[in-house]
């Protein structure tokens, strides 16, 4: 059974998933007199080691432990950081390619192929990839071999779009299908669709499991949970939200492959992370595969004490019409073929007011206005500026050019700012996300003409 749906997804904050603490305190501090600081430092190095060894069993192993309330975004960055030394990929030697359904298009949502396995029926699913959030939903009718009373109640809220999803949360095997036959499996928990309405008026803080009518009394849009399937894999993401579980780390499906071929992997086989292309996903780093990549170090997100691999989205500066660079924060993002920007009061960006293309919405919308020329250049911090830089482009809007968005939505003018690239940055950039060592890196796809 196959099923396909394509949503072109707004800028999606997702809701949060409870999580309980993993692992009960590990490192023991000690205290010695100075006579002995030269022991101290001799024993430095078996530190570290250990350390490195506790960093990756975490990594593999954070699932199965969770702690509530603990979901929040963070923009930390490591203080006067360069470049982080990446841990010794030599050890890691898997990696599995998962391959697109369909050619990527700036249209559509890139899809692999995932089978769900729910005891008694297997689902083959055209399984949306969506790097600008996290969480993984599927409308109930398509998993029938699951009991309508399994599962945990739970509800995810998507803020720009107004859509609300209730079902349950179940923790289920999946298998990625990738090329020549190979398979990766992993177990992360799904909320299975039960109900969903487009509600504009939806207050996470208040209404809970329920869409209620609108302020003049208005019925909410109810949608076909038929043709739900979403699987959100990014970084940097995390919301706090009453009565809502959603995957940081530890539930984020490419983050978790226990297996390749059904056998089981050991905890230095398979680096956790991925590189996204414009051809498919790679699961799994290696020396290899990373090569060619120019990394970025990130900050680490507020999880990272309970999950080492929880990591806050790229530091990134972007710059209009030629004016001073504005430093904020950026997003990577194959769910949406448009750009998100927002600066803050002291930097306007030129927008105009235009018929909704779109039915069922408000009857304008707010876009940037076409001729605004947009650079953006990606780099780690290095003493709160942004340091060398690891990527950059530049485009017009309203022109035709390789990595330029379908159209570019202003945010509310205020901080902090805030890029989100949408899926055509993959058409000059591939991306590898180190998940271990929290690093993002770039390799040019090809020359990337410039057109400011």
């Amino acid at each position: 059974m196959a099923v396909h749906q394509h949503q072109a997804l707004d800028s999606k904050d997702t809701a949060s998933r409870a999580i309980t603490r993993a692992y009960s305190q590990t490192y023991q501090t000690y205290q010695y007199h100075l006579v002995v600081v030269a022991f101290i430092a001799s024993l430095y190095g078996l530190y570290y080691q250990i350390s490195g060894i506790y960093r990756e069993y975490a990594s593999r192993h954070s699932k199965h432990h969770h702690q509530h309330d603990m979901y929040f975004s963070s923009s930390i960055t490591p203080p006067n950081a360069t470049e982080l030394p990446a841990s010794s990929q030599s050890n890691y030697t898997k990696s599995v390619f998962l391959p697109y359904v369909h050619q990527f298009r700036t249209e559509s949502v890139p899809l692999v192929w995932v089978t769900v396995h729910t005891g008694e029926k297997d689902v083959l699913i055209d399984m949306p990839i969506d790097t600008g959030s996290t969480g993984l939903l599927i409308g109930a009718p398509l998993l029938p071999g699951i009991d309508r009373n399994a599962g945990t109640r739970g509800c995810q809220y998507l803020s720009s779009s107004r859509i609300v999803y209730v079902g349950r949360y179940l923790d289920l095997n999946l298998t990625f299908h990738g090329v020549k036959g190979v398979t990766a499996e992993t177990r992360v928990p799904v909320l299975i669709v039960d109900k969903s309405w487009v509600c504009p008026w939806y207050d996470p803080t208040k209404h809970g499991f329920e869409c209620p009518l609108g302020p003049e009394g208005e019925e909410p849009m109810e949608r076909d949970v038929s043709r739900i399937t979403y699987m959100g894999v990014g970084f940097g993401r995390n919301k706090n939200a009453v009565g809502q579980r959603t995957a940081t780390s530890w539930g984020n499906p490419f983050l978790n492959i226990d297996s390749i071929n059904g056998t089981r992997l050991g905890p230095q086989e398979l680096k956790a992370g991925y590189i996204v292309s414009t051809k498919g996903i790679q699961l799994g780093l290696t020396r290899e595969n990373t090569q060619e990549f120019n990394f970025m170090v990130l900050g680490p997100g507020v999880t990272h004490a309970v999950d080492p691999r929880d990591w806050a989205m790229p530091l990134m500066q972007f710059r209009v019409n030629g004016r001073e660079s504005i430093p904020g924060s950026a997003l990577i993002d194959t769910g949406i073929p448009q750009m998100y920007i927002r600066a803050e009061d002291s930097m306007p960006l030129p927008e105009v007011i235009i018929k909704n293309p779109k039915e069922g919405g408000s009857p304008t919308v707010h876009r940037v206005k076409n001729g605004t020329r947009i650079a953006i250049d990606f780099g780690s911090s290095v003493k709160g500026e942004l340091g060398e830089t690891k990527a950059s482009y530049s485009f017009e809007v309203g022109q035709s050019s390789l990595m330029a968005p379908s159209y570019v939505v202003p945010g509310k003018q205020e901080p902090p700012p805030y890029v989100n690239t949408g899926r055509n940055f993959l058409k000059g950039y591939s991306i590898a996300f180190d998940a271990v060592d929290g690093r993002l890196g770039f390799r040019p796809v090809q020359t990337i003409q410039s057109m400011i």
